[in-house]
């Protein structure tokens, strides 16, 4: 039986809201950067209760911005016992979120013309785009050549394979871990060749391609090896 995917997901990352003796502040050590495939997700927020309540804080706002804090909108107004925010992106792209909260006197904490990034989600679902060229480069002898394109690719999670004549199972295509690169091997009594690839991006969105080719035996062709070489990658420069 197949699991649906939930429609949410929780951020790791909490919003952290610091209460003093004199002021409540929105706090965290820089601004961290989240990737998610996910449109709608939940943000947490941690704060010392005692403290909100003796300042009197009755709304807690959320502010987000996806032109990097050139401007600001109010996202979400929540009480100050709310343990979460509830967001839904509606497009791909960079979200910056800030926090600032409302006390008994209509007074904004932290005031102010100056609004703060504490966090970036990356909303991504888009896959990545992964092209293959597979080609005889002479008898005998095949080429494969890879370019993968996205704006946040994760190149490490590249992943090729390769089959062949006499075998049954897919085999890993070992190459530095590159966007884009090309290596080449024997297949000396020549036929079907089948590459398929994938890689991912930092959102977990995976990418793959699939394509083969007849090769043509070489002229002193003699047993082939156990598996190809691939001690001659040739690894482009990243896109």
């Amino acid at each position: 039986m197949r699991l649906s995917r939930p429609n949410s997901m929780r951020i790791a990352t909490a919003l952290l809201v610091v209460c003093s003796a004199s002021s409540i502040a929105f706090a965290q050590a820089g601004p961290q950067q989240v990737f998610t495939n996910r449109t709608r997700f939940q943000i947490p927020i941690r704060y010392n209760q005692e403290e909100m309540s003796r300042l009197g804080i009755r709304e807690i706002r959320l502010y987000t911005s996806i032109i990097q804090g050139r401007r600001w909108q109010i996202a979400q107004n929540v009480p100050p016992e709310t343990r979460k925010f509830d967001f839904r992106a509606s497009t791909d792209g960079e979200y910056w979120f800030a926090v600032k909260t409302l006390d008994g006197n209509n007074n904004l904490i932290p005031g102010g013309n100056t609004t703060t990034p504490a966090l970036k989600i990356v909303v991504d679902t888009t896959k990545p785009v992964l092209k293959l060229q597979l080609q005889p480069a002479k008898a005998g002898e095949v080429r494969l050549a890879w370019d993968a394109v996205d704006t946040w690719l994760d190149a490490e999670k590249l992943k090729l394979e390769y089959r062949q004549p006499g075998q049954n199972n897919w085999q890993p295509i070992r190459v530095l871990p590159k966007a884009s690169g090309e290596t080449s091997w024997s297949v000396l009594e020549g036929g079907i060749v089948a590459v398929r690839g994938s890689i991912a991006d930092r959102s977990g969105n995976i990418g793959t391609n699939q394509l083969q080719i007849n090769v043509t035996p070489a002229s002193n062709s003699r047993p082939k090896p156990a598996e190809p070489d691939f001690t001659r990658p040739v690894a482009k420069a990243d896109p």
